[in-house]
């Protein structure tokens, strides 16, 4: 899998890569982007954009979950997109930021 994040730095995503909406948090699964024939370049929206990626036993190890939910409207790199969600629809900020810290400590730069 490969967030959907920029850069907080060589090697690791900033803090505030995996802010969670009414979606959850946007990410890319690697499998799909095979398929659907969707590079690491493809997800870039800036040249100067980071891709990092995570295993989906990671985030669960975190804390959080992930599920498919392919964008309709993104035909280059929608069939890949997927969302991580916390365990809750609503959990508190330190819950949040144990979870968030945990997921960020386990990325690796994709490109």
């Amino acid at each position: 899998m490969v967030p959907d994040l920029e850069s907080g730095g060589p090697g690791s995503p900033a803090p505030g890569a995996f802010k969670n909406d009414a979606d959850g948090i946007s990410v890319y699964r690697d499998e799909p982007m095979k398929v659907h024939g969707i590079s690491v370049a493809d997800l870039k929206r800036r040249e100067d954009d980071r891709v990092f990626g995570i295993r989906v036993s990671d985030v669960r190890s975190a804390g959080a979950g992930v599920v498919d939910s392919p964008d309709p409207e993104d035909s280059d790199v929608g069939p890949a997109h997927a969302s991580i969600r916390y365990p809750q629809e609503k959990v508190s900020k330190p819950v949040e930021r144990g979870i968030r810290l945990k997921m960020i400590e386990a990325c690796w730069p994709a490109e």
